[in-house]
C-alpha cells in the first residue's frame, strides 16, 4: 500500500487482520440490515488510499459480490467498511447477501495505488490491476483476476 508520496508500505500481518475483521464485521452488519459501526482510527484505519473489496462462496470460489473505490474517502477504514458493505448489499449483479451467508464468505481486500497512465508494454499482469476506458465504457482489472 503506498504512502502519502506513492511509495509502497507493506502492511503487517496485524494490519491485514484488522482489515480483515472490520470488512467482516461490515459485512455481518449490512446483511443484517443493521447500522454501520464507527470506523475505527489509528494505524492502519488512518491511511490514505482506495480499495475494492471482493467476496467469493468458499464453496465454490464463485464471486458474490465486488465494489471498489480507487481514491477512497480519506482513511482506509472508512474505505473498506464502505465497500465491504456495498459489496454485500449493493452490487447490482447478485442479489444482497442474507446473514446466514455471511460465515460462508471468503473476504479479499485489494488496496490500490494512486491511479498513472502505463503503457502496456510496462504492465504485468498478476501485479498490476488495471482501469480502462473507451468512448462512454469502462472497466476494472484487478491484479488477482488477471491470472
Amino acid at each position: 500500500m503506498p504512502d502519502t508520496q506513492g511509495q509502497d508500505v507493506p502492511l503487517s500481518d496485524l494490519d491485514r487482520r484488522q482489515l480483515l475483521e472490520l470488512a467482516r464485521r461490515s459485512v455481518r452488519e449490512a446483511a443484517a440490515g443493521g447500522k454501520p459501526s464507527d470506523f475505527p482510527s489509528g494505524g492502519v484505519m488512518d491511511r490514505p488510499g482506495g480499495a475494492f473489496v471482493t467476496l467469493k462462496r468458499a464453496s465454490d470460489d464463485s464471486l458474490r459480490g465486488c465494489i471498489g473505490h480507487f481514491t477512497g474517502f480519506g482513511r482506509l477504514g472508512e474505505t473498506v467498511s464502505r465497500m465491504a458493505r456495498a459489496a454485500a448489499v449493493e452490487d447490482p449483479r447478485f442479489p444482497p447477501v442474507a446473514p446466514v451467508e455471511v460465515g460462508s464468505l471468503r473476504i479479499e481486500i485489494s488496496l490500490l495505488s494512486p491511479m498513472r497512465s502505463a503503457d502496456p508494454a510496462d504492465v504485468v499482469p498478476g501485479r498490476h490491476g488495471l482501469y480502462v476506458r473507451s468512448g462512454p465504457f469502462a472497466g476494472t482489472l484487478l491484479p488477482q483476476v488477471a491470472v
